[in-house]
């Protein structure tokens, strides 16, 4: 039998050891497992020993010492990267042994400034530029934003119980003396058991794919790591708690600290009365608005009978105001999160700092296993992504859901021309101010 398949055989023995689990396993198959995991290190070892002794037998017939190799390999490479790839598989490492034993490449040599620049052809180091290519076309990404709004925390257990508080009671006040002191307070809490939900992503790549396409290889990670961080900010925003999913933000916020399409306030007006709402509630200042981007466009497009953008045109610094345009405003200074993950026809304003945690156990982990029969017998990697988290409301008076229906809003207007909402048509400058005239002479 071949070292790398003695390897493999020593490899899935301990697996097989492993799987029954570790309160499963008695002392003698922790010594077989010893065993395994001992043999399999020497045998690599061995490995690496030989690679070694193969190379110096390759460059002793090309009469060449490490050294010629080694500026072979740096001219020869057309980057700091591929310099670095050529260096790994010259001593028969790959990144991740390369970060344990904190491996270091020889200098990178590059071209003096002397050369003359030529493009070198279908093989030369600008064939990339000279060779069109069909490349593919990823799936457009969204900003990953509603969770960098609340705090983060880590915990040791699977289940977390926490209390949930109502609305602050009372405020402080000024005391006579001999009088009896203001009294504030939360009412006695609520107890809420959170669990651990797990989100895992799996995808395979072959031997070859690795080796030969690092570029798309990396772009599949990065795709594969994008499309977990959508479906864990999806669920702790969205998810109804049922089965293995996360109990969401939404589904914690209560049904009195909601401000419905029955409001005859513009949508502007009803954020900054959530802002209030959650001042009055439990003394938090806002630090946060999580809004859909139709609804966020109907915001900011917003104009008076002047055909003024309220938020500033897309020329002109925001309204009434000086200084640099700002494309997309933050509605009475809230830092604001547009996306698709917030649904049209509400948005939601909090103190996410204060009112919510995002917590893990312990990190996102990320493997890499070849050791399956059927993957190490076909040349084929398999990488798994992994992450244990929950939401944690301990203030749910801390978010006011608003509506972005303003189909009961009533107009408001005044001399100044201004109308916060008007189905007339917008006019423009010139027209207004005759307009304003007239009216002013009547």
């Amino acid at each position: 039998m071949r070292i790398k398949e003695r390897i493999a055989a020593e490899k899935k023995a301990a697996q097989d050891i492993l799987a029954k689990g570790e309160e499963n396993l008695t002392d003698e198959e922790f010594e077989q497992l010893k065993q395994h995991v001992s043999e399999a290190k020497k045998l690599e070892e061995r490995a690496a020993l030989l690679k070694d002794g193969a190379e110096i037998l390759d460059n002793a017939a090309e009469g060449k010492n490490p050294e010629q190799k080694k500026e072979e390999n740096a001219v020869t490479a057309k980057s700091i990267g591929e310099h670095f790839a050529n260096e790994l598989k010259a001593k028969g490492l790959d990144v991740a042994q390369a970060k344990t034993i904190n491996f270091e490449t020889s200098e990178f040599n590059v071209k003096a400034n002397t050369d003359v620049n030529a493009t070198g052809g279908a093989t030369g180091d600008n064939a990339p530029y000279l060779t069109e290519l069909d490349t593919p076309v990823f799936a457009t990404r969204q900003d990953l934003r509603i969770i960098d709004l609340f705090a983060k925390g880590t915990m040791g257990g699977q289940v977390l119980k926490y209390p949930v508080y109502g609305k602050l009671e009372g405020k402080p006040g000024e005391t006579d003396e001999g009088a009896a002191a203001a009294h504030t307070h939360f009412p006695d809490p609520t107890w809420e058991s959170d669990t651990l939900h797990t989100i895992t992503d799996m995808w395979e790549l072959t031997d070859d794919m690795i080796d030969d396409l690092p570029y798309v290889v990396s772009e599949i990670n990065d795709h594969n790591q994008y499309e977990f961080d959508l479906v864990k900010e999806t669920d702790i925003w969205t998810s109804d708690g049922s089965g293995v999913k996360v109990k969401g933000l939404l589904a914690r916020i209560p049904e009195d600290s909601v401000i419905a399409n029955t409001s005859t306030e513009p949508l502007e007006d009803r954020i900054f009365s959530a802002i209030t709402m959650i001042k009055k509630n439990v003394n938090f200042a806002a630090d946060g608005l999580v809004i859909s981007p139709e609804d966020y466009k109907t915001l900011r497009l917003k104009r008076d009978k002047n055909g003024q953008y309220y938020g500033g045109g897309f020329f002109l610094p925001p309204y009434n105001g000086t200084g640099t345009l700002v494309i997309q405003q933050t509605p009475w200074g809230l830092p604001t999160v547009v996306t698709p993950t917030q649904a049209k026809g509400d948005c939601v304003v909090g103190a996410f700092f204060r009112g919510g945690k995002v917590i893990s156990r312990g990190t996102r982990t990320l493997k890499t296993s070849d050791s399956h029969k059927d993957n190490f017998e076909t040349g084929v990697t398999a990488f798994r992504l992994k992450e244990r988290c929950t939401l944690q409301v301990k203030y749910p008076y801390a978010f006011v859901k608003v509506s972005t229906d303003e189909t009961k809003v009533v107009a408001q207007s005044d001399d100044s021309g201004i109308a916060v909402q008007s189905d007339e048509p917008v006019a423009d400058t010139e027209t207004a101010k005759t307009a304003k005239t007239v009216k002013a002479a009547k």
